[in-house]
């Protein structure tokens, strides 16, 4: 009963309504293939996907394209490589740009800074929130999933959400705050 209410908590939030834009529609418009999907289909690198990069993305949905990878990677003998990073390039066919791991750990953060500011204690916290955004875009680029402009994107996009919030919430609270003086 916690699950269901709880995911349908985060469904409502902004942070997941943006993602599901950006998933959904903008990642389409702009159809950046995945640097591990270009690598996969270099002749260079044995050609695991035995098709181009536009071939592979005409695929239906995410996961054709992940089961199509997942069959083509078992029959490759000659591509060697670590479990987890084969698992995370089948599970990760959609789009690249921009970065929805970017965006969601920016505006995460961003948020969380900002009320700590409002709260004016645990000034420590700040320089974590800051690494954690660090080294989950970092991390995009190191699995080869995403480039620097695609994280780039993605933590500019959060932080503007973030913007948007802190504006509205400052008028909101400005005007709540109008509306319960009593007049002199």
């Amino acid at each position: 009963m916690l699950e269901k209410n709880s995911s349908a908590v985060v469904a409502h939030t902004p942070v997941y309504r943006w993602c599901c834009l950006d998933e959904h529609l903008l990642k389409p418009a702009i159809a950046e293939p995945r640097p591990s999907i270009g690598y996969l289909a270099d002749a260079a690198n044995g050609g695991v996907l035995e098709q181009g990069v536009q071939a592979f993305y005409r695929m239906p949905d995410k996961a054709s394209r992940s089961a199509y990878l997942e069959k083509r990677l078992e029959a490759s003998s000659g591509l060697q490589m670590p479990e987890l990073l084969r698992e995370h390039w089948v599970e990760e066919t959609g789009y690249s740009f921009p970065s929805g791991h970017a965006f969601a750990a920016s505006a995460l953060a961003g948020w969380f800074m900002f009320m700590i500011l409002c709260a004016g204690r645990r000034h420590w916290l700040l320089p974590v929130f800051w690494g954690w955004v660090v080294a989950v875009c970092y991390s995009r680029v190191l699995l080869g999933v995403h480039r620097p402009q695609d994280v780039m994107a993605g933590t500019v996009e959060g932080m503007a959400l973030v913007a948007v919030a802190v504006l509205a919430s400052s008028g909101i609270l400005g005007w709540r705050k109008k509306q319960n003086q009593e007049p002199l």
